[in-house]
């Protein structure tokens, strides 16, 4: 039944620039895209108190723009905190949301053109005319909002015109997106819930009396749990009712798309592999975040074709072996050790007979093995990492015991309804295959799994051959080829798998799609490999029988010569008499008053820099704590130096920068267990550089002030046995040149007082602008200048 809507507009306006929305750019002045943000199923709104729907974006200035440019410009221009309520960095996934609307949950999904169109990450390049859309989570995977879309998106009517809507919703498939009716939804109406409900067809219409612009919504809600939580993102339905009849009909939001281009290079297996492993096998690839990844891609190509011209230079691989053990060493996360293990077997070495930079003996399967605990196992996602911590402790007949296997094969038959769901693909199940297959013949149970979760896989498979992406797809040959499935026989419209990842070949023939990130590159190759030994009967990954050499890290001896001066000696051979050689160089040794636990930081890239940087003043500051580990960058390639910092990462980068060991004594209920910065947190407060905003908050994701940062720099100084004694006449006399140092807090006025008096912040400043967000470039010169002062760098 239809019925008629009257709704006071004076609730909201809905974007008083939305009248510019069709006025599509020329290619020559940028491009126009249009972005809806949602929140919990709602669309937010803007400084304006305007809707976020389908808000016009001008990109302007370069040839090409992706959805981080977007982002970007969405934020600087409609976002009530601006620019700093944003941020994205590269991680082994490639450009990726870590920051958005202030919401730092990580639970985001974004679709282009109403999910006609795969998206890989922020690298992904945008068109004139395209639609955004995304969606802050409430749910986490893989209970998340589903995403739905309307069948019309931009509608025109006149006063008691009924208009008919369709609600679809979205399920991924190796196809892409795959639609169905979306029913009981209520419709929202400029935020309002209406009682108007899509039917069994997800269908439901539509009339207003008064002209105006209207925004169109659904809302819907599930139990998780026992919680009742969103079930669908926000849809997005612009309707605008005429004044008049003889109003002209919208114009189309999207304008018609060139044709994709089929012109990829075809070629063969041996020639991708071949090309692939040309391209990382160069001193780049210890700085590749799937280093870890290609290291055993490697080794099993090798088993395929000892007799290869390519080589991991000796230099290359201790490289790899430094990055490696000092990785395992700072994380506490099972992935990364199991990555690690895996790593340091193909190449040949023992992981529990490792060498920290330092000298000391540290077993990494030892580490690992201790992680693995009940409450592990059931943490979200493990299903993602259990595959890989049992491939990594298969590798040694000591890694593990029989009771700790059969609690992981138990953790995986238990929990096979999440990493066997294909919601959002195979990436859960693909790998499980390989984890499992070893254990078929001793557990009948295992056994049916994997035969189980193979057909689940088979049936997964898209149209082209593919399971939707070459990561994906090279995962399902990596896992099905190691159940002894021939690959080449599982097919879809006489496509098989094989066809469908070498249509992911990228124009150079190098790689797989996306370009913009290793990730798909890596599982590709992954797959090709796998598919090579398969014939040979072998499986990937299998590295128990390789050499257990001791792996060490690059070690520098620190000596005090009889001189006085600190040094070091690197031993040489002499090229003409084989004779050692030392060579002193001098190396910083800290002030006497340092806590024992103050580190001095050896130098882990030899070069290392970031593009935005160039000619900054704080360019040297940036790279030299670069060089050693204690910062990053927004980006592989950008450090961002104009940005501001929060709390966490402040005190995370301080926590690098001294050295010191872990500590967990923190007890914030605002720093959860799984937050990448509880540790870094936590030290800092054990170590007494930072406090809490009160007795159990400490604020992460608040943006770190002038003045605070002055005063978690001070608490570091002490440590460092730097004198930071001033009495007040001495604090009001370093202050009272600067025109504003009355603004400053009573608490933070000795932190400023020595940073100025130690030029730790630099005294040709006229302000002391202690409220203002400090900047990332500020924050570098200000620890390595207090570094320096210290004698650590």
């Amino acid at each position: 039944m239809k019925k008629i809507i009257s709704l006071c507009l004076s609730f909201l306006i809905v974007l008083s620039s939305f009248g510019a929305v069709f006025a599509i750019e020329s290619a020559s002045d940028g491009i126009t895209v249009y972005v809806t943000v949602s929140k919990y199923g709602e669309i937010v709104l803007d400084h304006d108190n305007n809707y976020v729907a389908m808000a016009p974006i001008t990109l302007s200035g370069q040839d090409t723009y992706n959805l981080d440019d977007a982002f970007v410009a969405l934020h600087e221009n409609f976002c009530p905190d601006g620019l700093s309520a944003y941020g994205s960095a590269v991680g082994d996934y490639g450009l990726a949301v870590v920051k958005f609307w202030n919401d730092t949950s990580g639970n985001f999904t974004y679709q282009v053109k109403f999910g006609e169109e795969s998206v890989w990450g922020l690298s992904h390049e945008l068109e004139n005319g395209d639609n955004i859309e995304l969606c802050i989570n409430q749910s986490f995977y893989p209970d998340m909002e589903t995403y739905t879309r309307f069948d019309q998106h931009l509608v025109t009517i006149q006063p008691n015109e009924a208009v008919e809507l369709t609600l679809s919703q979205g399920e991924y498939t190796a196809d892409g997106m795959a639609f169905s009716a979306c029913s009981d939804a209520a419709i929202t109406i400029n935020g309002i819930v209406t009682d108007n409900v899509t039917d069994a067809e997800g269908k439901v219409s539509l009339c207003f009396e008064e002209s105006g612009k209207y925004v169109i919504s659904a809302v819907k809600t599930k139990v998780v749990g026992d919680v009742t939580v969103t079930a669908i993102g926000a849809p997005i339905c612009i309707v605008t009712v005429n004044e008049d009849e003889n109003s002209t009909t919208d114009t189309p939001v999207n304008p018609p798309s060139e044709s994709p281009d089929d012109n990829i290079p075809s070629v063969s297996m041996e020639e991708q592999m071949d090309n692939i492993v040309e391209k990382y096998l160069t001193d780049s690839i210890v700085d590749d975040g799937n280093m870890y990844w290609f290291l055993a891609d490697f080794a099993d190509y090798l088993k395929i074709y000892p007799e290869t011209q390519f080589v991991l230079t000796s230099t290359q691989k201790q490289k790899c072996i430094d990055k490696i053990i000092d990785f395992a060493d700072n994380s506490t996360s099972q992935g990364d050790l199991a990555k690690s293990i895996i790593a340091l077997r193909s190449l040949g070495y023992d992981a529990k007979n490792t060498y920290k930079k330092n000298g000391k003996a540290f077993d990494i399967v030892a580490k690992l093995n201790a992680l693995i605990t009940e409450e592990s196992v059931t943490a979200p996602y493990y299903e993602y990492t259990l595959p890989y911590v049992l491939i990594a402790l298969e590798q040694g007949e000591d890694y593990v015991t029989q009771e700790t296997i059969d609690f992981l094969l138990n953790a995986a038959v238990t929990s096979k309804a999440s990493w066997q769901d294909t919601t959002w693909g195979v990436d859960g199940a693909a790998p499980m295959l390989r984890a499992l297959t070893p254990y078929c013949e001793t557990n009948v149970d295992v056994d049916a799994l994997v035969e189980e979760t193979a057909n689940i896989i088979i049936a997964y498979q898209g149209s082209d051959g593919s399971m939707g992406n070459a990561a994906s797809t090279g995962l399902a040959i990596a896992g099905l080829s190691a159940a002894g499935i021939d690959p080449a026989s599982v097919l879809t419209d006489e496509k098989s798998l094989i066809d469908g990842l070498m249509s992911q070949t990228n124009e150079t023939s190098d790689g797989f799609l996306p370009t913009d990130n290793s990730f798909g590159t890596e599982q590709g190759l992954r797959g090709l490999i796998a598919m090579k030994l398969f014939g040979e009967g072998k499986m990937i990954y299998d590295f128990n029988d390789y050499p257990q050499n001791e792996a060490r890290a690059t070690k520098v001896v620190t000596v005090r010569p009889s001189g006085g001066g600190g040094g070091s000696i690197n031993s040489n051979k002499n090229k003409n008499n084989e004779k050692e050689t030392e060579k002193v160089e001098e190396k910083p040794q800290g002030l006497s008053g340092k806590n024992e636990d103050v580190k001095i930081l050896e130098i882990v890239f030899s070069e290392k820099t970031f593009e935005d940087i160039q000619n900054h003043k704080s360019q040297k500051a940036i790279e030299e704590l670069a060089k050693r580990g204690i910062i990053n960058g927004k980006s592989e390639t950008n450090y961002s130096p104009d940005e501001t910092m929060t709390r966490a990462e402040f005190a995370a980068i301080v926590v690098r920068a001294l050295g010191v060991p872990e500590k967990n004594d923190g007890n914030f209920c605002d720093v959860k267990e799984n937050d990448w910065f509880k540790t870094y947190v936590n030290t800092a407060f054990s170590y007494g550089i930072v406090n809490g905003v009160s007795e159990n908050e400490f604020n992460p994701n608040g943006q770190i002030s002038r003045e605070e940062a002055a005063t978690m720099i001070l608490r570091a100084a002490k440590l460092c046995g730097m004198n930071s004694d001033l009495n007040d006449t001495e604090v009001r006399n370093s202050l009272a040149e600067f025109s504003d140092y009355v603004e400053t807090s009573e608490w933070a006025m000795q932190a400023l007082a020595f940073c100025f008096n130690e030029e730790i912040l630099d005294k040709s400043v006229i302000e002391v602008k202690p409220k203002t967000e400090i900047l990332r470039a500020e924050i570098a010169q200000m620890l390595y200048n207090m570094l320096g002062k210290a004698k650590l760098i």
